[in-house]
């Protein structure tokens, strides 16, 4: 019974990127750091001179990190380090931490007074993702390009585990992510404060219309049934003020109603191209590229006006 307690408190996080990511951040509890006995400095004596070899320098600057957290750092030999994490590849780095979960939200305004700043926030939303390394990627690009928040579906969710952690390279351990039960509700709720919401459009014939070269072609459509804006990225335009959600969902046509904006992003293929035959096979963009470049687009589009 005490073993299954330890188990459902504590996992192993393991990965230089992942480790050093726990450390700098206050997401878990750390319990102790462990350390390939390798990388523990070795004494040689030369022509009667003595050499300390310490870590190296990525080595290093984890247990720097956990020096001045004073946490708890051990040596291990390869053999038990690879048991403690069932043969994944650790890097000769791992931490036991408590467990994480999602922040709980009710509400959008609960999130909103957490922002910094009042306008030209940006808060993506994932819904439905349930694939470990798409989700990890999203995370991964959301973060590095700076986004305000992440939120995700609270009932579809994989767990804020040691794989995303691996996966995102650390990028899930370093942010602050929260978690809602009723995505239409909290969306509905941003819309009603002004805020706008960007969907990803996936229709190939649809985008291939909006390819024009036509320079009176605003390469926009208007869907009728519901108010939504089919545009291609690079044509999107926004107000210089606006706090923009970014849905990313698995079933995105059930959010339709809830867009302002439908974006696409056009392959850069032209008729010339060898790679032109391709056009049919490759379908579209992995979630976390397609958040990546919506995101850099609205970097972009909010700072030339801000």
């Amino acid at each position: 019974m005490i073993y299954k307690s330890f188990q459902s408190k504590f996992e192993y996080i393991y990965g230089r990127a992942p480790c050093e990511a726990v450390l700098r951040s206050s997401n878990r509890e750390i319990q102790e750091l462990t350390i390939l006995v390798d990388y523990r400095g070795k004494q040689f004596l030369t022509y009667n001179i003595h050499f300390l070899v310490g870590p190296p320098e990525r080595i290093k600057n984890v247990i720097d990190l956990a020096n001045k957290r004073k946490i708890k750092i051990k040596y291990m030999k390869k053999e038990r380090m690879e048991k403690l994490v069932r043969d994944n590849k650790h890097g000769g780095i791992i931490i036991k931490c408590s467990k994480r979960e999602y922040i709980p939200l009710k509400k959008f305004s609960e999130l909103r007074s957490n922002f910094n700043k009042k306008n030209r926030n940006i808060v993506v939303v994932i819904d439905r993702i349930t694939d470990n390394f798409n989700f990890s990627n999203i995370i991964r690009s959301s973060v590095f390009l700076g986004a305000d928040a992440i939120v995700v579906n609270k009932e579809d969710r994989p767990q804020l585990n040691n794989i995303i952690a691996k996966t995102s390279y650390g990028a899930s351990e370093v942010s602050k992510i929260y978690s809602i039960k009723f995505i239409k509700q909290f969306i509905s709720e941003a819309k009603q404060e002004g805020w706008t919401v960007i969907g990803t459009k996936a229709e190939k014939e649809k985008e291939e219309n909006l390819r024009s070269n036509d320079k009176d072609n605003l390469r926009k459509e208007t869907d009728i049934s519901n108010k939504c804006v089919n545009v291609v990225l690079d044509s999107l335009e926004l107000k210089s003020d606006s706090n923009v959600i970014v849905l990313i969902s698995s079933e995105i046509d059930s959010h339709s109603n809830s867009f302002d904006f439908k974006v696409s992003i056009s392959p850069q293929i032209d008729d010339k191209s060898t790679y032109k035959s391709l056009y049919n096979v490759i379908d579209g963009l992995n979630p976390g590229v397609s958040i990546g470049f919506i995101i850099n687009h609205l970097n972009k589009i909010l700072k030339a006006k801000s």
